[in-house]
């Protein structure tokens, strides 16, 4: 009893002795009152960002997956194209996207040089000052004149005004060890680079000897001579770079243009790889049994999301759907024999992975390539052959769509009226396959011509020395033509424009029966006959525009002409002017039946001409004028409802045609949105359907880009975690509130009884002092 007591007193000792702590008793009661509603809180939050954090996990693997299975889905994926050559010492190629696959072979036989030329005369020193006047430079046929004045005619001064001119050529000053010598050198190669010096002695074209030969690359091409004005040749198979290295007459090159099917096969077997790892992956998440798993194994970043979406019914949809991605037939490949994966190759073992018979893929990609690409790219094919499919997008959904023309595209062309001819007629020679051999002819040389229906047989033996130049060589051939049949009946010459030696009559008809020695010269012993001439006496000069670009001045000096070589002068001038090609423009000139034709390459409303600001014209039967193309207009038939082309016509090239993503039909989302093709040509009317398949690289993206869109699988489950988030913010809130209350509801009940105890041994003191003497 006694014992009991005294705990009691002890306790009531304790409180009213003011040791107790009010507050951490009043939180420990409070705590303990919301504690299994914050645990059971907190573990319905640990569970959630689990789940989040593996689905985050997954989603990063299926993007970076589909970063792969995209370039896959896109047909440029199976147009890789590679290019060899047997002799990379002689002949380099490099390939982009050629339009013509095979064997080729070519024969060197010349590099592109540009022109240089050096003084004859030694001066004494940079500073020799030379006359006064304008000196005039000429590259290719381009002149310039520059005043050399008083104060300005040093040679280093001459130096500098020349080479801050920007005139095509580099003058240099060069030290012998005796004196000093002038070179000039062009800063282009080919034909056209040759230069011509007038104007102020010493520095005149016939006081300098050349050193570098204008020539332009020279190469004989399955047969077919070839000429470049770089060692460059980008024309011969289009979307094929082949470079001249070394020269090497009579060594052919064997050249190889095919499909890069190694490297497609390559990609496609890593896709397969990619897609195993992806459903280990999922495997793993979804996975139960952790026990198979070491310590260290769980503890290891490798393992750390494993079975962490075990039972989700997402993770299961997401594989299922995938997997469906990747099976069955692709339906709209009518015709094909080659329809599903395991036409290929490919196909599932037991384990549910992907296995690859990599010899029957690469096999089936060297006989039928185009039949892969639509099996696993999305894109389309047209059963009209002047109409290109050019591709889809995600929006673009497989079918057939008939095609109805009802307009073709056409190009802004103008023409003039009939050239004026004159009585007389050229032969040209063939292009000069051996710069430096074309300036010395053969032993026994002749010219059988026939002139005004008269024979001449022009004895050319005593030529027998190799000439500075062609010109000069010319001249010797002239002075014999002259000296035999008196001078103003036939003219012989080189062109450097055109690179090739041509032999005119000064009147009347010209046929070139045979020759002899000349085959050099570009003439053969064939007959030929000669063509008409254009004579421009004064100047021509014209200006034009092509698809809206500022006006381009070109012209014509006075001189004999071809109809052909007055076309591809125009042509050559207009191409190399900086006002088409910062538009993007260039033209085509041409003579058919006599009158000259000027084309814009454009297709469309955005394809112009204007001729304008017209000098001399009439010579070549040209008059100011101009002309618009159109755009193509037809109709898209879907089981939807039709569509009107016009209005989806790219604005840079009249044929192609873009259906919007936004076009709709009566019915709704025109089922061709993203669709693009190119009316090449044709007739109008009915032109067949266009087929359009989404491959199964092509199924497997738009697959997963569903899963990250709005409502997709992945999305809407994160989406949903995001709104439980939310949830426990509210209950986290609700259960903060809740405490405080109980927090305050206990301190106030603790401060009461404080209070109360303390009064009451107040009362005991009292007691204790008054009754303390009295047993």
């Amino acid at each position: 009893m006694s014992s009991t007591n005294e705990i009691g007193s002890s306790l009531v000792k304790s409180i009213t002795g003011g040791t107790m702590d009010i507050n951490n008793m009043a939180t420990t009661l409070a705590e303990a009152s919301v504690a299994g509603d914050r645990s059971s809180l907190q573990s319905s939050k640990d569970k959630f960002s689990v789940e989040q954090s593996a689905l985050r996990y997954l989603q990063t693997n299926l993007s970076a997956f589909n970063s792969y299975v995209s370039e896959l889905s896109k047909p440029e994926a199976f147009s890789s194209f590679s290019a060899t050559s047997s002799n990379e010492s002689l002949i380099s190629v490099n390939v982009s996207s050629p339009d013509a696959q095979g064997s080729y072979f070519i024969e060197p036989q010349q590099l592109a040089q540009g022109h240089a030329i050096v003084s004859k005369d030694t001066f004494s020193s940079r500073s020799h000052l030379m006359n006064t006047g304008d000196l005039t430079i000429s590259v290719g046929g381009k002149v310039s004149t520059i005043n050399i004045g008083i104060g300005e005619n040093s040679l280093e001064n001459i130096q500098r005004i020349v080479n801050n001119s920007d005139l095509g050529v580099n003058m240099s000053i060069i030290n012998n060890g005796s004196g000093y010598q002038v070179m000039f050198s062009s800063l282009t190669t080919g034909r056209d680079s040759e230069i011509k010096v007038s104007g102020i002695d010493g520095l005149n074209s016939s006081d300098y000897l050349v050193t570098s030969q204008a020539q332009d690359s020279v190469a004989v091409f399955n047969g077919f001579p070839v000429t470049s004005s770089t060692n460059s040749f980008e024309g011969l198979v289009k979307g094929v770079d082949i470079r001249v290295n070394n020269a090497s007459v009579g060594e052919k090159v064997a050249i190889e243009v095919g499909r890069d099917t190694v490297a497609v096969k390559d990609s496609i077997v890593n896709i397969a790889e990619l897609y195993n790892q992806v459903d280990g992956i999922l495997d793993e998440l979804g996975n139960y049994d952790k026990s198979k798993l070491s310590e260290e194994e769980l503890a290891s970043d490798e393992y750390k999301y494993y079975g962490d979406l075990a039972g989700s019914s997402t993770l299961k949809m997401i594989s299922d759907q995938l997997r469906r991605s990747v099976t069955g037939t692709i339906s709209e490949l009518t015709g094909e024999s080659i329809k599903t994966l395991s036409d290929v190759g490919i196909q599932f073992n037991r384990e549910g992975l992907l296995e690859i018979d990599e010899g029957k893929l690469q096999r089936t990609l060297d006989s039928n390539t185009e039949s892969v690409s639509r099996l696993f790219s999305k894109g389309g094919v047209s059963s009209d052959p002047m109409i290109e499919v050019n591709g889809g997008n995600d929006r673009t959904l497989d079918g057939n769509y008939a095609i109805e023309v009802t307009k073709l595209a056409t190009q802004a062309s103008i023409s003039g009226t009939t050239m004026p001819t004159i009585n007389a007629q050229r032969v040209n020679g063939d292009i000069l396959l051996d710069q430096a051999g074309a300036t010395q002819i053969g032993n026994n040389a002749f010219l059988d011509i026939n002139i005004g229906s008269t024979n001449h047989l022009i004895d050319l033996s005593s030529i027998t020395s190799k000439e500075p130049s062609k010109d000069a060589l010319a001249q010797k051939i002239q002075s014999e033509i002259d000296a035999q049949l008196g001078a103003n009946v036939a003219k012989f010459g080189y062109n450097p424009s055109t690179g090739r030696f041509n032999l005119d009559s000064v009147s009347g008809s010209l046929v070139l029966n045979s020759s002899e020695g000349l085959l050099k010269q570009g003439f053969d012993s064939g007959i030929t006959n000669g063509e008409d001439l254009v004579e421009i006496i004064t100047p021509l000069s014209a200006s034009l525009s092509a698809d809206n670009s500022e006006l381009s001045q070109f012209s014509i000096p006075e001189g004999r002409y071809l109809p052909s070589e007055i076309a591809g002068r125009i042509q050559s001038s207009l191409n190399s002017s900086a006002n088409l090609s910062t538009v993007g423009a260039s033209v085509s000139v041409s003579v058919s039946n006599g009158i000259l034709e000027m084309t814009s390459n454009r297709f469309g409303t955005g394809s112009r001409i204007e001729l304008a600001n017209i000098a001399g014209g009439g010579q070549i039967g040209v008059n100011a004028q101009s002309n618009n193309g159109e755009n193509m207009d037809g109709v898209i038939k879907t089981s939807d409802g039709d569509l009107l082309l016009l209005g989806y016509v790219d604005p840079k090239d009249g044929r192609k045609v873009t259906i919007s993503d936004y076009s709709v039909t009566d019915t709704g989302p025109a089922p061709v949105r993203g669709l693009s093709f190119s009316v090449l040509g044709g007739d109008l009317g009915v032109r067949g359907d266009i087929s359009f398949s989404q491959g199964f690289a092509s199924r497997l993206e738009s697959t997963i880009n569903s899963f990250f869109e709005d409502g997709g699988l992945l999305v809407s489950r994160l989406d949903a975690i995001t709104q439980k988030e939310k949830q426990f913010e509210d209950k986290e809130k609700q259960l903060d509130t809740r405490y405080e209350r109980i927090l305050t509801r206990y301190q106030l009940q603790f401060s009461a009884l404080q209070s109360i105890l303390s009064s009451t041994e107040q009362t005991k003191s009292y007691l204790s002092s008054a009754f303390g003497n009295n047993s």
